[in-house]
């Protein structure tokens, strides 16, 4: 059995660390003394520096802030970690001055356990470091994945409707003789269910941008009760998650709002605009 306090276990286990930058005076950008490896979350704790990167190992995250807004030095960022520059805007440093916290993703309470450990790596050996595709739900739980949420009964009400496909989307107004296309305002594809909130374009996008512990492959949900269910399970990496309820309804909705704001108000949304306003 692995040690999991040795460096033979660090590698392994380093995708489910996360540090949630607060003013970011005690976390090294390249590496961390406490954990010996890298600060940057999942894939991202195998650096590849930029040149411009040579000689800032000892760097800490709070000289990429800017002094003013405390907020990420965007130039800088280009700079020096170009290739980690979506990642890195993902976590919203404290604007209070907080300090930094390390977090274990696969608790509910970002605390590790031996256990955790344990079976976080079996998992990662069956399923590997690659995006997953949702599997197909024979049997949907509407209880768990929708009506225990810890979300608003709006937000409930919406993913009722959105599983018992009863939002009045383009194919089903017109099935009904209501509208004359089915197009979807965002690409111009049929719009589905399945399409609007997982196949198109703007969805897949706000899907990769979404801070979620486990990357899925959006694209390739089959059904909409299964994308519900396995989104709704994911967890949300700090600031944002880990001890609050899921992001996943709150991005299925901005979805939802984003398409009627473009199709009646001929408002568009960026995605990184929607994840936003998920989030917050």
């Amino acid at each position: 059995m692995e040690d999991w306090g040795s460096e033979k276990s660090k590698p392994s286990m380093m995708p489910c660390l996360l540090s949630s930058a607060g003013e970011s005076s005690l976390t090294r950008i390249a590496y961390s003394r406490k954990i010996g490896v890298s600060w940057l979350a999942r894939d991202m704790y195998r650096l590849r520096p930029s040149k411009a990167m040579v000689g800032t190992r000892n760097r800490q995250w709070n000289d990429h802030l800017t002094m003013d807004s405390r907020d990420w030095n965007l130039p800088l960022i280009k700079e020096i970690l170009p290739n980690y520059e979506e990642d890195i805007l993902k976590i919203r440093p404290s604007a209070t001055g907080g300090e930094d916290t390390w977090a274990w993703l696969p608790t509910v309470s970002g605390t590790y356990t031996s256990k955790s450990g344990y079976f976080e790596t079996l998992n990662q050996r069956e399923r590997g470091d690659a995006a997953q595709v949702p599997p197909p739900v024979t049997d949907f739980q509407w209880h768990s994945a929708i009506w225990a949420l810890k979300c608003s009964p709006k937000i409930k009400m919406f993913l009722w409707k959105l599983a018992q496909e009863a939002l009045p989307l383009g194919a089903k107004l017109v099935q009904k003789h209501i509208a004359d296309n089915a197009n979807c305002p965002h690409c111009g594809a049929e719009e589905t269910s399945l399409h609007l909130f997982f196949h198109c374009p703007f969805a897949d996008r706000l899907w990769k941008l979404a801070p979620l512990s486990t990357r899925l492959v959006a694209a390739e949900v089959t059904t909409i009760k299964s994308g519900i269910t396995a989104y709704t399970k994911l967890t949300c990496l700090p600031p944002t998650g880990i001890n609050l309820g899921p992001l996943a309804p709150w991005i299925l909705w901005m979805i939802w709002t984003a398409r009627n704001r473009l199709l009646f108000s001929k408002e568009r949304t960026l995605a990184s605009d929607a994840l936003t306003m998920a989030i917050v």
